[in-house]
C-alpha cells in the first residue's frame, strides 16, 4: 500500500494494485503508461451552473495531472514503438488471448 494524501491535507491509502493493473494493460496494447491519477469524490458538488469546475485543491489537481500527461505524451511522441517494445513478448505463445491474459489462472494477483 501506499500513502498519499487528498488536497485537504486528509492521508488516505491506495492500493497499488491499480497502478499494476494500467501497467500490465499498457504492455498488453503495447503502449507506454504513466501510472498518475486523479479522481473527484462527490464530483457533481464541484461544478458551477454553467457546467464549469469551480477552483479548489481538486481543480489544481486534475490540471496538474492533465498536464503531466500533455508533456510526457511530448517527449515520447515519435517514440512510442521503441519504448512499448518488450522482448520477451515476440516470445509469447500462440495460444488464444483469452487464454494468455486470464488474471485467475495466471496468478498474477495470487501473490499475496
Amino acid at each position: 500500500m501506499t500513502h498519499a494524501r487528498y488536497p485537504n491535507g486528509k492521508r488516505v491509502v491506495q492500493p497499488i494494485q491499480r497502478n499494476q493493473t494500467h501497467h500490465i494493460l499498457g504492455q498488453w496494447i503495447r503502449t507506454f503508461t504513466i501510472p498518475n491519477q486523479s479522481s473527484e469524490a462527490k464530483a457533481w458538488q464541484e461544478f458551477d451552473e454553467n457546467g464549469r469546475m469551480k477552483p479548489s485543491a481538486w481543480y489544481a489537481r486534475i490540471v496538474d495531472v492533465t498536464e503531466e500527461l500533455f508533456k510526457v505524451t511530448l517527449l515520447l511522441k515519435g517514440y512510442t514503438g521503441y519504448l512499448a517494445y518488450r522482448h520477451s513478448a515476440s516470445k509469447e505463445s500462440h495460444q488464444p488471448l483469452p487464454a494468455r491474459i486470464n488474471q485467475e489462472k495466471s496468478g498474477i494477483w495470487n501473490h499475496r
